[in-house]
């Protein structure tokens, strides 16, 4: 009796076990169906169900396939944005402004933050870097109004130095406020990050939202911050080029300007070379001719120049062949060196009231050599003037008589045209 009740009891375990099983594999298999029609359970009414083995497996399976399609659509929406943000960065801006602030506007937009601010990295030659506010989105007023962060001054300069990103959660009351429907608010968090491209700073990125930033959101950030950094390297790379064109240009252009103004200026040079050349050749033909007046003059000529009060500074070489002078014993000495005592006072005091009247003076003089011999002369004197009008000098130009007879004879029927008694040789008196 006591077999057939525990045998009656085994069965009884058995078909509730059996019942158990059908009504899990009934649940999995509607579960199951449920998930193929994408329909999510998130709770199970039957307890004894919730608590099966088969049941727990399932729903582990159930959130690991929401785990991989919540991983599947935040790569897809990576991938979109990357794309999306591909085509804006492509576009080929003429206005670097207006450019930066839809580029701005439209990843605020994306990532469903507040606001954004775009700063770039200003690293002129022989300057301190520093950041410029190049894009604003819903900031305050006065907060745009600061263009220019220092290095290390602020989360932005923060950012740069470090290279790396800073994510606040904990923000300051005072940080930034948010315009919205509610009014003016803080945000919940804030974002900077560096764009960078070959571990160079090209830019700073600042984000802020009433609430958090998911993990994705910021692996994109990162990842289109390179693609900023890329295209802002290559749009400063194309305004160096074209700068660095446009200065050859200009540098061509200066060249072709100083090319054509050496060869104008060589043209003249040649003209002046040319009218040189034949000033040269008439300059030779004149000293030529001049040469060969000296030489007839030194053959012909006793010829003198003195100051205007009558101090040899200039004597011929005939000058010293006939005087019988060295020129170092006459220049710097009185005219009247080779005055001859025969000679009447009142001669010489003709001979300077015509010249000092401007006058040219012309005679018959007797003159007293070195030795003491004398030389006739037929002098001629003449005052030379300046543009001024101003006395400068005398010139002397003399004749050498050689026939005492005929000079004598010139000199007699001079001082009787004149009138003036001559004195004789040796202190005879005078006569007329």
């Amino acid at each position: 009796m006591m077999t057939l009740f525990k045998n009656k009891k085994k069965l009884q375990q058995c078909e509730e076990t059996t019942q158990q099983l059908s009504a899990e594999v009934l649940f999995a298999t509607q579960y199951i169906q449920a998930l193929l029609r994408g329909e999510k359970i998130e709770q199970i009414a039957n307890a004894q169900l919730a608590d099966s083995a088969l049941i727990k497996s399932l729903q582990d399976f159930q959130s690991h396939l929401q785990k991989i399609e919540k991983e599947e659509g935040q790569r897809n929406w990576i991938n979109v944005g990357l794309a999306k943000f591909a085509n804006i960065l492509r576009n080929d801006a003429q206005d670097l402004t207006a450019f930066y602030n839809e580029l701005l506007a439209q990843l605020v937009k994306y990532v469903e933050a507040n606001q954004g601010l775009l700063f770039l990295v200003q690293d002129e030659v022989g300057e301190k870097p520093y950041l410029e506010s190049v894009a604003c989105y819903a900031y305050d007023k006065r907060k745009y109004l600061q263009k220019r962060v220092e290095i290390g001054e602020g989360l932005a300069g923060q950012a740069y130095l470090e290279q790396d990103v800073i994510y606040l959660t904990d923000v300051p009351d005072r940080y930034t406020a948010i315009t919205s429907g509610l009014g003016h608010a803080t945000p919940r968090c804030v974002v900077i990050i560096p764009i960078m491209l070959n571990e160079k700073v090209f830019g700073i990125l600042e984000l802020a939202s009433f609430t958090p930033l998911a993990p994705h959101v910021m692996e994109f950030l990162k990842k289109l911050s390179e693609n900023i950094a890329s295209v802002i390297s290559a749009t400063q790379s194309n305004r160096k080029t074209r700068e660095l064109l446009e200065i050859s240009q200009m540098q061509a252009e200066s060249m072709r300007a100083q090319e054509e103004e050496l060869r104008q200026n060589m043209e003249e040079m040649s003209a002046i070379q040319e009218d040189l050349n034949r000033n040269l050749e008439e300059t030779s033909r004149l000293a030529h001719e001049v040469s060969t007046r000296e030489k007839v003059f030194n053959v012909t000529t006793i010829l003198s120049e003195t100051d205007k009060f009558g101090t040899i500074t200039f004597i011929n070489d005939k000058f010293c062949e006939v005087a019988k002078y060295d020129r170092e014993e006459l220049l710097g000495k009185p005219q009247n060196i080779v005055r001859h005592p025969d000679m009447p006072r009142e001669l010489f005091a003709l001979m300077w009231s015509t010249i000092k009247a401007g006058k040219v003076f012309k005679g018959i003089v007797k003159n007293r050599a070195k030795d003491g011999s004398h030389y006739w002369v037929d002098a001629a004197i003449v005052p030379i003037f300046k543009e001024s009008g101003e006395l400068e000098k005398y010139i002397g130009a003399r004749y050498h008589i050689t026939d005492d007879a005929l000079a004598e004879y010139l000199y007699d029927q001079q001082m009787k045209r004149l009138g003036i008694k001559k004195m004789e040789a040796h202190g005879i008196p005078l006569h007329q």
